[in-house]
Order: structure tokens, then sequence, then C-alpha cells
């Protein structure tokens, strides 16, 4: 689905860690999708002046279940993109979605 509508989409590889995935993501501000809770807090963890703060990344948490997350991403996809088009031209081009419950919540 993302393929469709012109995105590049890149899977990770088992065994790679968390930190490198973010640290990847962020180096080339680049949006990853999963169900992870420890992304979405790692991404605004620290404060603006820290030297481990991302700065580029975005983090899209999805439910757990494949079939309910694939029908989320459907949903809210064109918010995303419009949303993602829109940091990038901030200060601070960083975003958080989480549909991983019934309420979304954006960072």
């Amino acid at each position: 689905m993302l393929l469709d509508r012109g995105h590049q989409v890149r899977a990770v590889q088992v065994g790679f860690k968390d930190p490198a995935i973010l640290a990847t993501a962020d180096e080339q501000g680049a949006v990853i999708i999963t169900a992870d809770t420890w992304f979405l807090k790692e991404l605004f963890r620290y404060p603006e002046n820290h030297p481990r703060r991302f700065h580029r990344a975005g983090v899209v948490q999805v439910p757990g279940e494949w079939n309910i997350a694939r029908a989320s991403l459907l949903e809210y996809l064109p918010v995303l993109e419009a949303f993602y088009a829109g940091r990038r031209s901030q200060p601070d081009p960083r975003f958080g979605f989480d549909s991983s419950e019934r309420v979304v919540r954006i960072t």
C-alpha cells in the first residue's frame, strides 16, 4: 500500500537493534512504522540540546495485529502524508503518530 502511493519502503532485517534502526531513520529523515512502543518514547526522550536527541525521524505506532495495523494505516495514510509534509518545513521536523489504541495521538 505504501509503494502504491509512491513511498520508499525498506524492511528491517531481523537482528538489527532498535537504537540502530532509529539512528538510521534519523539520518535519512525516514519514518518507522512499528508496533513497538519503545520507538515513539525514545524519539521524544531527550531535550533540545541533548547530544543523543533525534532530529529528523518519524515514528508511526500501529496496533500489534497486522490486519488491524493495516486497516489503521489505510485509514490514516492521507493524514500521515499531510502531517509529514508539514513537519518537514518546521524547525523540529520529527513527528510521532500513535494509532495503537482506539484514540489517535499525534506528537
